[in-house]
Order: structure tokens, then C-alpha cells, then sequence
């Protein structure tokens, strides 16, 4: 029998507690992050699932750093 869940889409989780910042930090670091995994959504396999904690350096960094680190990660989470 097939997984259900193995059709479905990635799909990431993003949870930024208000020790992170204010609201406006918290909402864009949780955009850029939404956007970054938008734009290497096919790194996953389907029915994938990530949750991420932001950190608050990631403010400061250039989106293409951020983007990065991601890729990188992911890479390393699929060896």
C-alpha cells in the first residue's frame, strides 16, 4: 500500500517566539525564511516536512547568504 504522505508537497513549520524580537522582526525572518524554502522547495522529497527556529543574526545577513546556509544545511541533511 502506498504512503499518503508521500504525495503531499514539502512543507516547512517556522517558529519564532517572541524572545526572538518584535513583532516586525518576527514577521520578517519568518518571510524570508518562507521565501528561501519557496525557492529550493525541490531539494525536498515529497511529503517532507522542516521546522526552523530563525536566529536573529540572520536579520543582518544578505538574503543570498541566507539562502546559503540553507541550501548547505539541506544538503547536509540529505548525506
Amino acid at each position: 500500500m502506498k504512503d499518503p504522505e508521500s504525495d503531499w508537497p514539502a512543507k516547512i513549520g517556522i517558529i519564532a517566539s517572541r524572545r526572538f524580537g518584535g513583532a516586525v522582526a518576527r514577521n520578517r525572518a519568518k518571510r524570508r525564511m518562507r521565501e528561501v524554502f519557496r525557492r529550493n522547495k525541490s531539494l525536498f522529497p515529497a511529503g517532507a516536512s522542516m521546522v526552523v527556529l530563525p536566529r536573529r543574526g540572520m536579520l543582518k545577513a544578505s538574503f543570498s547568504s541566507l539562502e546559503n546556509h540553507f541550501v548547505d544545511a539541506v544538503e547536509k541533511l540529505s548525506s
